[in-house]
């Protein structure tokens, strides 16, 4: 954790500046992996899914310091090798606005059910800000890398899923697709 020690402004833009660099050289194996993948195309193709999603948390211990609504906004490319990518806002539990950027794949589960699967994402949460920056595991600056573990059931223009936002809290999240 990068926390408690006074640092000068310009020290601090060089460390995230330089972190960034890392995470972008980092993130250019997936990129490669989902242009390979999905027809040469990581951004956006015309099979490309577009899928919203709306959501509320709920915490498994309640705490003074929670406060605001517990919602949740997100927007998904989805790809046909169920790859996928997108943006979440929302407040977090002490009601700073935060967002998070990430990249994933979804595993579809038709042995068990038709309409099962299971999700993965992971990516980079930003707005825990001041004395709630300790609240998530590893911090550099506003930044933290976070991983979500879902499972849900979908058809062909819905789904909802149970999301497991590390061992803290939990989400219900219904979302469609709003291109085929």
């Amino acid at each position: 954790m990068i926390s408690g020690r006074a640092r000068s402004p310009r020290r601090t833009i060089i460390r995230c500046a330089l972190r960034m660099l890392l995470l972008i050289h980092l993130s250019a194996p997936a990129s490669a992996v989902f242009a390979a993948e999905d027809s040469g195309n990581f951004f956006f193709s015309e099979k490309d899914r577009i899928y919203f999603q709306l959501a509320t948390y709920a915490h498994f211990s309640s705490s003074d310091e929670h406060q605001g609504p517990a919602l949740y906004f997100g927007a998904e490319v989805q790809k046909p090798s169920q790859r996928l990518y997108g943006l979440g806002l929302f407040n977090n539990s002490f009601g700073q606005f935060s967002q998070y950027l990430y990249l994933g794949k979804q595993y579809n589960l038709p042995r068990v059910h038709q309409n099962l699967h299971f999700k993965l994402t992971a990516g980079i949460v930003h707005g825990y800000k001041e004395e709630h920056r300790d609240d998530l595991p590893i911090t550099f600056g506003d930044f933290a890398p976070f991983i979500t573990p879902s499972i849900g059931l979908h058809d062909d223009h819905w789904s909802a899923d149970l999301v497991l936002l590390g061992i803290r809290a939990v989400m219900v999240n219904i979302g469609f697709v709003i291109s085929d």
